[in-house]
């Protein structure tokens, strides 16, 4: 994938990078991220994370070998990257599993983007299935608006704002609340 070799990452960037993956909980500890990643074991904890049915960690065993790690990144190429976008060549593969400088570091940079921007986009799902499964009549809820939002009022920014945060908060505690049930009925 060019945008992933073409990447130059800041100092800053790496640091934001690191404080992410702290964020997360992983099975064994990074010391070393080229050495650590070179598997794909821990991009596959890092997806179930944050989308749990995509992937079964036990087709992710940690291995030594050169063309298992190579084996390991194809079948998570092919079973999750391509549903998050993310085309990784071979010789990305070939790269992160060498240890190349800044192999790894350069992809999980987007492969960050890409699960934020998928959750992201999950929460605005719920929010319009919230909204469009409310039991107010659409002419109260238009007046409510109209009433909420009118640009007369003191403090519309303000009441704008903190309804936006309402709601994303409302939107992911709804995510946790599926996400619990699908873990109960497993």
């Amino acid at each position: 994938m060019r945008e992933i070799r073409e990447l130059n990452l800041s100092h800053t960037d790496i640091k934001q990078l690191n404080i992410w993956l702290d964020a997360i909980s992983l099975s064994r500890s990074r010391r070393n991220m080229s050495r650590d990643f070179s598997d794909a074991r821990l991009v596959a904890e890092i997806i179930k994370n944050f989308r749990p049915k995509m992937i079964d960690l036990n087709n992710f065993p940690a291995v030594n070998t050169r063309e298992y790690k190579l084996s390991s990144w194809e079948s998570l190429a092919r079973k999750a990257l391509r549903h998050l976008d993310m085309d990784v060549t071979q010789q990305d593969m070939i790269d992160i599993v060498d240890g190349r400088n800044f192999a790894i570091e350069n992809f999980l940079y987007v492969l960050k983007d890409k699960l934020e921007n998928n959750v992201q986009s999950r929460v605005d799902r719920s929010i319009e299935r919230m909204v469009s499964r409310s039991r107010t009549p659409e002419r109260v809820k238009s007046a409510m608006t109209t009433q909420i939002f009118s640009p007369n009022e003191k403090g519309d920014k303000a009441l704008k704002q903190k309804i936006a945060e309402l709601e994303f908060a409302l939107a992911q505690k709804d995510l946790m609340i599926e996400d619990q049930k699908r873990t109960i009925e497993f």
